[in-house]
C-alpha cells in the first residue's frame, strides 16, 4: 500500500475550478504530486510570506528592530559555541 494511502484522509469541499488548478499546478511545478502535497507546499509557502512581512515590519521600526537584535544577541550568547556572530 502507498504511504499516503496509509495516512487518514478527508474531503474538502472546493469548487471544480479550484480543483482543476490545483491538479494543474501539480501536474506542471509539481511532478503530478498528489494535491494534497501541492496544497502542503503552498501552505507552507504562505506561511514563510507571512514570517517575513512579520519581520518586514519590525525592521521598519528602528527601535523595535534594535530590540530584537539585542535579544538575539543575548540568546546567541548561550549557545557557547564561541562562533562570534556566526
Amino acid at each position: 500500500m502507498l504511504a499516503y494511502m496509509e495516512t487518514p484522509m478527508t474531503t474538502l469541499r472546493v469548487r471544480p475550478a479550484t480543483r482543476d488548478r490545483v491538479n494543474a499546478l501539480a501536474a506542471d511545478e509539481f511532478g503530478g504530486a498528489a494535491a494534497d502535497k501541492v496544497i502542503d507546499k503552498l501552505l507552507a509557502d504562505h506561511q514563510k510570506i507571512k514570517i517575513l512581512e512579520a519581520y518586514d515590519r519590525l525592521a521598519a521600526d528602528p527601535e523595535r528592530w534594535r530590540d530584537y537584535v539585542a535579544e538575539i544577541d543575548e540568546w546567541d550568547a548561550t549557545a557557547g559555541d564561541g562562533l562570534d556572530g556566526e
